[in-house]
């Protein structure tokens, strides 16, 4: 356990997010502050209508993005960061957020260009785009890739974490959290999850965005207007709110040593961190849902940028500002019962709120997260396999609820942190492709330019074209 907790802290070290962070800003100058100047765009481009040949539309690819991104880390981890790092982290959280989001667009945009049709379906991913990173080394750190997200689909965050916050989830709402009985009844919610979770995989990736694209809305509004209304009982202390959060990182104390500066470096680390964590800006992820969309590329990766802002810059800062406005949270305290003080606070069901919230992200990313395996699966296998992972994936989904982790989170990091490794670098490698092929399909030319064009099919196609020529091009000239 000892030596991967020292792994995992390695892997997720300072010099992980500055890498993250500073390729971030990279971006954010190479596109023009995409993040600011196109926010409404992205917004939009969460419900946009495609004629492209994916296999989802622009809503159904955005519901699993969200649904693989939002999870028990929007609540829990929340909670923990203002634990441990105060106020000023949610400040650091929404500066990360910010810095990383032009990542989710170049992640996007060469994922929708790299997708490939296959006799399964549309095959997208990262490893399509990795694949170019180099003549000699691309298919292997592409394969090495896939093997890493397989790897974390299936014992990692796609499964033992997941059923075990539902099961917890669902006991609590039972009110049996420390009855006898507890095993047996994680035990039957185990056994529902797996059936409810093979009714939706049996049908591959389109039952997958049915029950997504139901689901996510559903849990999404119903958390968020408790979360508001929380906030808005106690609407005559977010002024001091926003205060205290300016004053942890604006005042002279916390720029000098001493209590004050490591109450910085401390609220830094929380807040940065938690950003990165729960966008996912730098894993590679938001190649999956934006290669199976029919958006254009661009807009697939608009929407891609503004899931993560419906994520962190919305989901999260509800949970941070309902916490800090009703004065629950405390060192220490379990970040649950924390987040479930908040929204009772103007609800008198906001726990229950909290904790089937809970249920519902944790279900949800299962799902989305089996994607992302499933098609790391078919670049591996060509398609083999399927059944074997199927039966695998259920297995592990039942085994979380009923024994205890352990190692798993540790297991679940340190695989999304080689992830990070090895997409990184590669979009450093290939990024400028997304910045020219965006240009090329008519956008990122001013602060007033669109990224992409959604007129008719002939105008996408022709767009399309362009920018698949433009980033070979430049992939080119880059020796790659």
């Amino acid at each position: 356990m000892r030596v991967l907790e020292t792994i995992c802290k390695g892997i997720w070290g300072p010099p992980m997010l500055i890498l993250l962070l500073l390729s971030g800003a990279w971006y954010t100058v190479r596109l023009r502050g995409l993040q600011l100047t196109h926010m409404p765009r992205a917004l939009t481009a969460l419900f946009g209508s495609g004629s492209g040949e994916g296999d989802l539309s622009p809503f159904e690819s955005t519901c699993v993005a969200l649904a693989a991104t939002i999870g028990t880390g929007n609540i829990v981890g929340v909670a923990a960061a203002i634990s441990t790092g105060g106020a000023g982290s949610i400040f650091w959280m929404w500066i990360s957020t910010l810095l990383c989001l032009p990542l989710r667009f170049v992640e996007g945009y060469l994922g929708s260009i790299s997708r490939r049709r296959t006799a399964g379906g549309m095959l997208s991913g990262a490893f399509l785009y990795i694949e170019r990173a180099g003549r000699r080394f691309g298919r292997t750190l592409a394969a090495l890739y896939a093997f890493f997200c397989l790897m974390s689909a299936l014992l990692g965050m796609g499964t033992m974490v997941q059923s075990r916050s539902i099961a917890d989830a669902a006991v609590a709402l039972m009110g049996k959290s420390d009855s006898p009985a507890q095993l047996y009844l994680c035990a039957a919610c185990g056994i529902v999850i797996v059936l409810v979770t093979f009714a939706a995989i049996s049908r591959g990736v389109s039952g997958i965005s049915a029950v997504t694209s139901v689901l996510v809305p559903v849990m999404l509004i119903s958390y968020c207007a408790c979360g508001i209304s929380a906030i808005a009982a106690e609407a005559g202390r977010l002024p001091a709110v926003f205060a205290d959060i300016l004053r942890s990182v604006l005042s002279p104390r916390a720029a000098a040593g001493g209590i004050g500066g490591a109450a910085l470096i401390s609220a830094m680390r929380a807040g940065i961190s938690k950003g990165v964590f729960t966008n996912e800006a730098g894993l590679g992820t938001a190649a999956f849902a934006a290669g199976a969309s029919s958006s254009s590329p661009a807009d697939a990766g608009l929407a891609q940028m503004g899931v993560a802002v419906v994520d962190t810059l919305i989901v999260c800062s509800i949970t941070a500002l309902a916490i800090l406005c009703t004065g629950t949270g405390a060192p220490g305290a379990d970040p649950v019962t924390v987040a479930s003080a908040a929204f009772s606070r103007a609800v008198p069901f906001g726990g229950a709120v909290v904790q089937l919230s809970l249920l519902l992200f944790a279900f949800t990313s299962a799902l989305g997260v089996y994607f992302y395996g499933r098609q790391s699966l078919g670049y591996l296998t060509g398609g083999y396999g399927l059944g074997l992972y199927n039966t695998l994936f259920l297995l592990f989904l039942f085994l979380g609820t009923v024994l205890p982790l352990g190692a798993i989170w540790y297991i679940a990091d340190i695989f999304n942190g080689l992830m990070a490794y090895i997409n990184v670098p590669v979009l450093f490698l290939l990024g400028s492709a997304a910045v020219a092929g965006c240009r090329a399909a008519g956008g990122c030319r001013s602060a007033g330019g669109l990224c992409g064009d959604t007129g008719d099919a002939a105008r996408h196609n022709v767009n399309y074209s362009k920018a698949r020529r433009a980033a070979l091009r430049q992939g080119k000239r880059a020796g790659i």
